[in-house]
């Protein structure tokens, strides 16, 4: 037979040193000479135009063309991508062949049989091609015809005709004797089985990745890509021949793509549910055509790690090392690329699992592994906390199932606990979902708004704003940590508010137990009894129910307690406020402060220097041990003060009389009240309106703080204090505890007419207005304009320099001829009798004494006015001066007459002008004596 018909040589080496094996494919371009005579009943043959190749490299250098110039390629059947169904038969020393067969006819052994059906199958399952066996007589044989020859010189390995249109050669496969792996063929990964699949490859009308006119991809021409291919790895020499001590055990990855080109693919074929494994410690060399299902690659039996890929067309590092002639490699596993294969299983060691673009599920198993999706919603099994589970952004929504401590790398968004441990699970800056198993778990979003789902177990929840907690009924007594205002939801119990910022933590219908932080919170437990626990800062508690229990350390802040319901106040808890209706508040031994609310409350301050008020509505309050102060909005309001229980204050909106053993009153507010004390020493304060104040009993302190004011003053003690320019005031002497008394400074009027005791008055640098008693008064005006009205009684009137111009109103009901209430006008000194000038006034009827050369003077209202009734009403009876001269008043006129020849000397005119003196002299001193 010619060697123009040779397609290609092989070679083949293992580490155990053999000879070198050679085969060939043979062209049917030229029918050969002989043959077996048998051209009828023969599959179509059709050559098509390589113009219309596949465009893959990879498909396209394996098709085999007639010539490296041959623009045509041959298949069976009609059409391309179509499959066909072709016969087989197995020939035999009695088969008849033409003279251009090999000699040596020999049996196929049953092992080589058998491997040559497992080999057509293996091409049928990827294609569709099918196989059906046929007699091999002189008369009829099969499309594919195996045959084994001893022609060691002929056939010196193995050799296949590629399909030819009526050739009788065609399909003709011929294996020789030169290798002891021809005999048992049967036994994949040996180089006996790899001959089959490359013969039978030639058969069907594929040739060499190196004989074809189209180079092979990079990287591409050798075993792992085709079992077509002569090199064992990539570079190796095609004089070299295979050097492998495994081979692949299936059609590789361009093989498969190929000769679906030419034949379409079977898409039936294990279209299940199908786990891959391998028998661990031995070698594994193939490529998986999978068409449907949920599929697995499953390496949990291996005794190494592994790297399984499930992206089509890349390689898994799996099963025991074999040698290549280069180096031990045990990355000869892969997926056809029109497969999908969706999970992988990882072995007891260090592995690394790569999905695919589809939803995929990896579990590494133990060891600590390494897992990486790449899109779709995957799925990662971790239980080894060096576990590393990596996607990119955009690859779906995927989920860790975790049985130990985890924290969710970037761009996975779910996380669930496996297994019974009590473990943490934390996120990332997603919005996570998170689920804890039935122990007892600490589940942290992170970032991102959250859901996190405890599943039994006292979990704890650590949140950021947007997260949502769920749990539910009966899954242990579980905690939320938050750094923001939280409420917590259905089926939680604790929470402890985080950070350092003042924020609010709100409990649910449960008895909750709520911490604060050091900061001020807002603490409500809601329904149920509750305990709230602050932790610094000024903390405000909301109750409702009579189980709830505030808890503070000492020196933590100033606390508040809001109530619903009767309460008394804790250690270490300062203040209580009442909400709801009719409901008591007791304080502690710390100084208090008690709020009630609109209804009728009682509070009781207990030890303390407390702060009462019982807001709206008729309240009692109890101060207790300490110096109280009390709000007092309602005449219903009461305070109750025991003796000796420190120094206490009332502030009142409405009038108030201080009852039993309360110091202090304040006045409040706007309106114009009244403020009343007890028979204590009070204070009583009033307000910027006009109070009437009034301290009773005790030496009292009166201040007014802005109005006309009006004091009532019992005691010689009581201090009456106004600022200036706050109204227009007065004090009222009432009692007879007072004899006398002095305007305080800014206090405008005083009235004695309330006691009937002789009480001496003096004003103050004001324009005062002095009223008398009815009893016998001293009435010092003082500086200023003052108006000074005696009433009954002998009154005496002050006058001294400076005095500016005071005007007395005197009422005496006195006859001429009874010496009944004699009223003095006193001129104080450096006043003499000649340096008084006395004139009438129309207006009023008034008597004018003036000091000479000032302007001081003092108006005797009505003098003239009365008297022509013979009653000296208005009348001063006496004026007496600092030189010891008494002027009574029947010698008034004489002086008023005298002198109304002439004008008042001039300012500045202390002593009467000489002729004044000549004319007046003895007028003055026959009226004064």
């Amino acid at each position: 037979m010619s060697n123009r018909y040779q397609a290609d040589t092989e070679q083949f080496f293992d580490d155990q040193p053999q000879e070198p094996i050679r085969g060939f494919a043979m062209a049917n371009s030229v029918s050969p000479p002989g043959g077996n005579g048998i051209t009828g009943n023969r599959s179509s043959i059709m050559t098509f135009d390589l113009s219309s190749r596949s465009n893959v490299v990879g498909i396209d250098n394996l098709i085999y063309r007639g010539s490296s110039t041959s623009p045509f390629g041959a298949k069976w059947g009609t059409a391309l991508h179509q499959g066909v169904n072709l016969t087989y038969s197995f020939s035999s020393s009695a088969s008849t062949y033409g003279s251009g067969a090999p000699g040596s006819l020999l049996n196929l052994t049953n092992e080589q049989i058998a491997t040559a059906k497992v080999v057509m199958q293996a091409y049928a399952n990827i294609s569709n091609l099918t196989f059906s066996e046929v007699a091999d007589s002189a008369i009829s044989a099969g499309d594919i015809r195996w045959g084994r020859t001893g022609d060691t010189a002929g056939t010196p390995t193995s050799k296949a005709y590629y399909p030819s249109e009526g050739t009788p050669f065609s399909g003709d496969i011929w294996i020789g004797v030169s290798s002891s792996q021809y005999a048992t063929p049967n036994v994949k990964g040996t180089y006996g089985y790899q001959t089959f699949l490359h013969e039978l490859g030639h058969a069907l009308g594929l040739t060499h990745p190196h004989s074809s006119s189209l180079p092979a991809a990079t990287g591409e021409d050798h075993l792992k890509y085709s079992v077509m291919s002569y090199r064992s790895y990539d570079g190796a020499s095609l004089t070299w021949g295979y050097s492998n001590s495994f081979y692949p055990t299936s059609l590789m990855l361009n093989d498969i793509s190929a000769i679906q080109y030419l034949y379409g693919a079977n898409t039936t074929y294990q279209s299940g549910n199908n786990t891959y494994s391998w028998t661990p410690d031995t070698s594994v060399f193939e490529t998986i055509y999978d068409t449907g299902g949920i599929d697995s690659l499953d390496a949990s039996n291996q005794t190494q790690s592994v790297q399984l890929n499930l992206n089509s067309g890349s390689w898994s590092q799996i099963g025991k090392a074999f040698w290549n002639g280069q180096a031990y490699v045990r990355d000869c596993l892969t997926i056809a690329y029109t497969s999908t294969i969706e999970n992988a299983t990882g072995s007891a060691y260090n592995d690394t699992l790569i999905g695919n673009a589809v939803a995929n599920v990896l579990d590494g198993r133990a060891g600590a592994d390494n897992m990486q999706g790449n899109g779709g919603d995957d799925i990662y099994y971790v239980d080894n906390a060096g576990d590393v589970v990596t996607e990119n952004a955009g690859q779906g929504t995927d989920s860790v199932y975790a049985s130990v401590n985890f924290t969710l790398g970037n761009n996975v968004e779910n996380l669930t606990l496996t297994g019974s441990a009590a473990i943490n699970g934390t996120g990332n800056s997603l919005n996570n979902l998170i689920t804890g198993n039935a122990a007892a778990n600490l589940l942290d979003g992170g970032a991102g708004a959250d859901t996190l789902k405890g599943m039994g177990g006292d979990d704890s929840y650590y949140v950021d704003s947007g997260d949502v907690v769920v749990e539910n009924l009966n899954e242990g007594t579980d905690s939320v940590y938050a750094g923001f205002n939280y409420t917590l939801g259905a089926n939680l119990e604790n929470l402890t508010l985080a950070g350092t910022s003042a924020i609010n933590g709100t409990g649910n219908g449960l008895n909750n137990l709520i911490t604060g932080n050091a900061a001020a919170n807002l603490l409500d437990g809601g329904a149920g009894a509750d305990t709230l626990k602050g932790m610094g800062g000024n903390d405000t508690y909301s109750v409702d129910n009579s189980g709830d229990l505030v808890i503070e350390n000492a020196n933590e802040g100033t606390d508040t307690v809001n109530a619903s319901i009767s309460y008394s106040l804790g250690a270490n808890v300062e203040n209580l406020t009442l909400t709801g209706n009719a409901i008591s508040g007791t304080g502690n031994t710390l100084n208090n402060v008690l709020i009630g609310n609109a209804y009728a409350n009682t509070l009781n301050g207990g030890a303390g220097n407390d702060t009462l008020d019982g807001g709206a509505g008729s309240d009692t309050l109890y101060g207790g041990l300490g110096d109280d102060t009390y709000w007092i909005d309602s005449s219903g309001d009461i305070v109750s003060e025991n003796a000796n229980e420190g120094t206490d204050t009332i502030n009142a909106s409405v009038s108030y009389t201080l009852g039993a053993n309360v110091e202090n009153l304040t006045l409040t507010g706007a309106s114009a009240i009244n403020g009343t004390g007890n028979e204590l020493n009070n204070i009583i304060t009033g307000n910027a309106a006009d109070n009437v104040l009034n301290g009773l009993g005790g030496v009292d302190t009166l201040i007014g703080q802005g109005g006309a004011d009006r004091y009532i003053v019992d005691n010689v003690g009581d201090i009456v204090v106004e600022r200036a320019n706050e109204g227009n005031d007065w004090v009222e002497i009432r009692g007879t505890g007072v004899s006398q008394y002095t305007l305080p400074d800014n206090v405008e009027n005083l009235d004695l007419a309330s006691t009937n005791g002789n009480i001496n008055a003096t004003g103050n640098n004001l324009d005062n207005y002095i009223r008398g008693t009815q009893a016998n008064n001293v009435i010092t005006g003082g500086k200023g304009n003052d108006l000074l009205s005696g009433q009954r009684g002998s009154d005496t009137y002050i006058f001294n320099r400076g005095d500016s111009s005071d005007t007395i109103q005197e009422i005496g009901k006195d006859l001429p001829s009874a010496a009944v209430d004699v009223d003095i006008l006193k001129f104080g000194s450096g006043i003499n009798a000649d340096q008084l000038w006395f004139s009438k006034q129309d207006y009023h009827g008034s008597l004018i004494v003036g000091v000479i050369g000032t302007s001081d003077k003092v108006s005797i209202e009505f003098w003239y006015a009365n008297k022509e009734t013979n009653w000296s009403e208005s009348y001063i009876e006496q004026f007496q001066t600092a030189d010891g001269k008494t002027l009574t008043y029947d010698k008034v006129d004489q002086l008023v007459n005298a002198m109304a020849a002439f004008a008042p000397p001039a300012m500045g005119q202390t002593t009467l002008p000489t002729n004044y003196q000549q004319a007046l002299a003895p007028v003055i001193a026959a009226a004064w004596a």
